[in-house]
């Protein structure tokens, strides 16, 4: 069974990797992000990319094909698949690739021949049909805008529509599984999918202390049951834990899970980086959870969500130096140029990070660096609206993108705050 894809695509093409990350996540495959800067990396890259046979996937545009010919020669003969980009829509490319697939047209294909029978069972091709930009939409909201627990969150339309889209879904794929009478061993994918949305909109209802929809115990049993036909479907594993973390008290006896899971891959980075915040956040046990944290590094050094908790670990126990030097680091990772191209989540993260280097700077008597970071912090945001996920995913909708920010980070309290700490100007603290 395939459980682990790479796909490789161009930063300009951001949007379109958001859409098929989140379809494939939906239907229980991992998906590992390599994104190209210039068409003239690729030859470089491709060992940091850790590009291997049948789990890799290029998105592509016609200009890139000659490049992409010139590495692929070098392969044996079906390690990879090109991904056309022939239109702008949700999942009509995974379409129109298998029906390329079946024509000939596009060489190296050898991954999507072994998914092409789960993309093409009646479940599934009922999702592909059925649903486009909302589905995509509405998953980006609950699980890259309502993401932090400890945040004092406010309600909002965007994820009042999410949470609404989601039940109707799974509402209809339950009913279209009994009236198809779907086989659990031809659909373990269509199954899992319909545990994967309950599990999301049980999310939401745990951010805001409301009670579930559905049964954690439920869910679990369900992943159990796929678990029983395909013991390697990996990320039942995953979801499990995810099931589990919605229950008010976790146990101990659960924690096999997570270790089942991180175990299964020693390149699964992000599996090694839940087990830690697993471990700080649900048990309490720092140690534990730095010792994760230093392995997913030891996978991933540019892991930048991972590279976050290292520093914060460090800032917590007054470490400024160590904590300065990872933040600075992510930074330079991020390409603040490139903030067109972003996911919503780096923004997020540039403002955390650079709100800490001014703490940082601060306590230790910088106060011109301090003010600088400061500035930087609050004028990211300034960008959010031209960003090119939030004009296409949340089209007309940016300002409501932008408000929600306001209220997640409480900016206006927080430059009242800075402005009568340091006396900073609320202009030079504007967004």
């Amino acid at each position: 069974m395939v459980n682990y894809i790479r796909l490789v695509y161009y930063k300009e093409d951001i949007v379109l990797y958001i859409k098929l990350q989140l379809f494939l996540e939906w239907i229980g495959f991992r998906v590992y992000e390599y994104r190209l800067e210039t068409d003239e990396n690729i030859m470089d890259d491709r060992e940091n990319a850790k590009w291997e046979k049948n789990k890799t996937i290029f998105l592509y545009r016609s200009q890139m094909k000659e490049q992409l010919e010139t590495v692929l020669e070098k392969e044996t003969g079906e390690s990879f698949v090109i991904l056309c980009k022939k239109t702008d829509g949700f999942l009509e490319n995974i379409h129109s690739v298998l029906y390329d697939i079946e024509n000939g047209e596009i060489p190296y294909a050898g991954i999507l021949e072994k998914i092409q029978p789960d993309l093409l069972n009646n479940g599934l091709n009922y999702i592909i049909e059925k649903y486009q930009i909302d589905m995509v939409r509405s998953m980006y909201t609950i699980t890259r805008l309502y993401v932090n627990s400890k945040i004092n969150y406010k309600k909002s339309e965007l994820l009042e529509e999410a949470e609404k889209f989601i039940f109707k879904a799974i509402q209809e794929l339950e009913r279209l599984a009994k009236e198809e009478e779907f086989k659990l061993q031809n659909n373990l994918r269509f199954f899992f999918a319909i545990n994967y949305l309950k599990d999301l909109q049980n999310a939401k209802r745990k951010l805001f202390q409301e009670e579930l929809v559905w049964s954690s115990q439920e869910i679990v049993d369900s992943l159990n049951r796929l678990l029983e036909e395909e013991v390697d479907f990996k990320s039942c594993y995953l979801l499990k834990v995810s099931a589990c973390e919605k229950k008010l008290v976790l146990s101990l006896s659960e924690l096999p899970i997570f270790n089942l899971e991180s175990g299964q891959d020693e390149l699964d980075y992000v599996a090694q980086y839940k087990l830690g915040v697993f471990y700080q956040n649900n048990l309490l046990d720092d140690k534990r959870a730095l010792e994760q944290y230093e392995k997913c590094f030891s996978t991933n050094p540019k892991y930048y969500r991972n590279l976050y908790k290292l520093a914060f670990y460090y800032k917590s126990n007054e470490n400024y130096k160590m904590a300065l030097e990872i933040f600075l680091r992510i930074l330079e990772n991020m390409k603040e140029k490139d903030d067109i191209y972003w996911e919503i989540e780096k923004f997020e993260y540039y403002y955390k990070i650079q709100y800490f280097i001014a703490r940082i700077y601060w306590e230790t008597g910088e106060y011109l660096s301090a003010n600088l970071a400061y500035q930087k912090a609050f004028q990211i945001w300034s960008d959010l609206k031209r960003n090119k996920v939030v004009k296409e995913l949340y089209r007309k909708k940016e300002d409501n993108i932008k408000a929600f920010m306001q209220n997640k980070y409480c900016l206006e309290e927080k430059r009242q705050s800075i402005m009568n700490e340091i006396g900073l100007s609320l202009e030079s603290l504007k967004w």
